[in-house]
C-alpha cells in the first residue's frame, strides 16, 4: 500500500439508514467498512458519512466537499427529495472541479427513478451492484486521481 494525501468523501443521503431492515442488502455501516478497507489498501483517506437530515447532507456537499479530492454520493431521496435546499446542493455537484461519482445500491432504472441531472464530465455513475457500486466508484476515483494506473 502506498500512502497518499488524497481524501475521498462519501456521502449517503436520506433513506439509507435502514437498508438492512428493508432486506436490500448490508447495513450502511457494513458498506462503510468495505469502503474503508478498499481505501486503506489504495492509500486513500476516507471520510464516510450518512444522514437522514437533508439540510446536513446539503451542508456537507456545499461546504465540506471543498476539503477532499473526490466525492462519491448516494443521494437516495435524490430528485424526489422534498427540500429545495437539498436539491440545490445536489445540483451543485455538477460544478465541483473534482471527480464526482453518483452511486446507488439498486438498479434505479427498474424503479423508473432517474440519476441526478446536470452531472458533467468529471462525474461518473454506478448503480445496481450493491456494495460493488461503491467499490467500483472508489476504484474509478483512484484511477482518475492517479493512485492506480488503468490496465
Amino acid at each position: 500500500m502506498v500512502s497518499t494525501d488524497l481524501e475521498l468523501l462519501i456521502i449517503n443521503g436520506p433513506g439509507l439508514s435502514d437498508i438492512e431492515d428493508r432486506s436490500e442488502g448490508p447495513s450502511i455501516s457494513a458498506i462503510g467498512h468495505a469502503c474503508a478497507d478498499l481505501c486503506e489498501a489504495l492509500g486513500i483517506g476516507l471520510d464516510y458519512r450518512q444522514s437522514e437530515d437533508e439540510a446536513e447532507v446539503a451542508h456537507w456537499i456545499t461546504s465540506d466537499a471543498a476539503h477532499c479530492q473526490a466525492l462519491i454520493v448516494n443521494p437516495s431521496g435524490g430528485p424526489s427529495a422534498a427540500s429545495a435546499d437539498y436539491q440545490v446542493a445536489l445540483d451543485a455537484l455538477a460544478h465541483l472541479d473534482k471527480p464526482v461519482v453518483e452511486v446507488h445500491l439498486t438498479n434505479i432504472f427498474r424503479t423508473h427513478r432517474k440519476p441526478l441531472q446536470g452531472l458533467s464530465g468529471s462525474a461518473g455513475f454506478v448503480c445496481g451492484l450493491g456494495v460493488g457500486s461503491y467499490l467500483l466508484a472508489i476504484a474509478a476515483v483512484a484511477q482518475q486521481l492517479g493512485v492506480v494506473r488503468a490496465e
